[in-house]
């Protein structure tokens, strides 16, 4: 892939992805506003602070609408990246009829809404353990400084929450976003390789295989905000089913743990995979 159409790829991805990050951001300050007046009110009235697993229903119901707005994005951005990379180089796109094309594009979307039910439990429980850590650590240091200042404790944990949570927005929409926007262009391809003969009830977590000689390349935003190893990962081309090494670890996409990565490594993650390249 020229250096062109790469860059002119990972920006449209990059564009879409801000565009949901920026209305996932929005339902999050609500989110976080919720809890932080039900903690503090209940903490106010008794002393104690609430659990947070109340929140679990709520948390995996907004999470998954956000997925399935990705999803909805992304899969069209998918098809649309790989009809491109076939253009560039002169191969012809087998799946022209329209029916063709929405019968790739509904298998994806059944595969990718599988998938999120498999995974909504887990991310809305790793999202709540954080807010519960955040709850407590930030009533410990606010009756810390309410002992030190003469202020209420009350109105310390109120002020602590509020900055907590507003400095943990951003961070989930970039990095839900990523996560599945990106598994769900890696499920459209795999689907596409196969030319859409893939049975979704066949699929565990998700994971299609797709034909070995499809390429998918990483593709890095290279500005100030990008770590080096994920700089470093820029351009590094692999099969369909194989994955990506960056900074020592395995990673069959951006945002993906499936292969163990960790956190660091995912967290405010900005690349993109390209496929067909």
């Amino acid at each position: 892939m020229n250096t062109t159409e790469k860059n002119n790829r990972a920006k449209r991805n990059l564009t879409l992805k801000l565009a949901l990050e920026k209305t996932f951001t929005r339902e999050l300050v609500s989110y976080f506003e919720n809890i932080r007046k039900d903690v503090v009110s209940f903490y106010t009235a008794t002393g104690l602070l609430i659990n947070a697993d109340i929140y679990q229903k709520q948390t995996e119901g907004m999470l998954e609408r956000h997925y399935k707005r990705v999803i909805k994005n992304f899969i069209n951005e998918g098809r649309y990246s790989y009809r491109k990379s076939l253009e560039v180089k002169g191969i012809e796109y087998k799946q022209e009829q329209e029916d063709e094309d929405e019968k790739i594009k509904a298998t994806s979307v059944l595969i990718a809404l599988a998938f999120v039910e498999t995974i909504l439990q887990k991310r809305a429980l790793q999202l709540i353990e954080t807010t519960s850590d955040n709850i407590k650590d930030t009533v410990k240091r606010a009756t810390e400084k309410a002992g030190e200042s003469g202020t209420k404790i009350n109105e310390e944990f109120n002020k602590g929450l509020n900055r907590t949570f507003k400095g943990r927005q951003a961070m989930i929409a970039l990095t839900e976003t990523q996560f599945m926007a990106e598994r769900a262009k890696n499920i459209e391809a795999s689907v596409i390789s196969r030319n859409g003969n893939v049975d979704p009830s066949s699929i565990n977590d998700g994971i299609v295989v797709g034909k070995p000689d499809v390429k998918k390349e990483w593709a890095a935003v290279l500005d100030e905000k990008t770590r080096l190893s994920h700089a470093l990962a820029d351009g590094q081309v692999k099969g369909m089913n194989d994955p990506y090494i960056v900074n020592g670890e395995y990673l069959m996409y951006p945002g993906d743990t499936s292969m163990g990565a960790s956190l660091e490594n995912i967290i405010n993650c900005r690349c993109s995979s390209l496929y067909g390249v």
